[in-house]
């Protein structure tokens, strides 16, 4: 018979038939598939879709309430403006 290290270290690894079942359950192949399966992968990506549609709201926030203050600044600065020219033109006319 032949000796491999890689067949026996695969051998250990994929054809562990003697295995008792704590083994077998505590066996990090059957532990990762038992990990992995549907409902938390589709859990991780709810909670991933969550927290990106949270981060993006608030990011669009933020930049509404920047445009929003710039716009009533500048809403503020015309005014002024008026009233100013209003004045000096009752100053004007007197």
């Amino acid at each position: 018979m032949i000796y491999d290290p890689m067949l026996i270290a695969w051998k250990q690894c994929f054809l562990d038939d003697h295995m008792t079942p704590i083994e077998e359950w505590s066996h990090p192949r059957n532990t990762v598939s038992r990990l992995l399966t549907w409902e938390v992968c589709l859990k991780v990506a709810v909670a991933v879709v969550v927290v990106v549609v949270v981060v993006v709201v608030k990011v669009v926030v933020v930049f509404c309430n920047i445009a929003l203050a710039a716009a009533a600044e500048v809403v503020v600065m015309i005014m002024i403006i008026i009233m100013t020219k209003r004045r000096n033109d009752n100053k004007n006319a007197k």
